[in-house]
């Protein structure tokens, strides 16, 4: 599955990109693809070493190892904690 995903600039925001990128459509989409690869990697990392740690094994690559896990998403993880009663 692939997203799409689209974000507004004004004018002037625009502008600012075109003097500090070459195409902003495509520092945009690099800066993102750049910044999900640094999280596949720290995510699985961390999927490895809960698993072995526990006595368990684990293959595949990173990618495979994040699709097949089962994730909260940072919302998720905020409107928890969000609805947590202070003690």
């Amino acid at each position: 599955m692939a997203v799409d995903i689209t974000i507004t600039l004004s004018d002037v925001e625009y502008k600012a990109m075109t003097v500090i990128a070459y195409s902003p459509q495509e520092w945009a989409e690099n800066v993102t693809k750049v910044r999900a690869q640094k999280a596949i990697k720290n995510i699985a990392n961390d999927i490895i070493q809960e698993t072995l740690a526990a006595g368990g094994s684990i293959s595949g690559t990173a990618e495979e190892i994040v699709a097949a896990a089962d994730l909260q998403t940072a919302q998720e993880i905020t409107d928890a904690v969000d609805s947590t009663p202070p003690e």
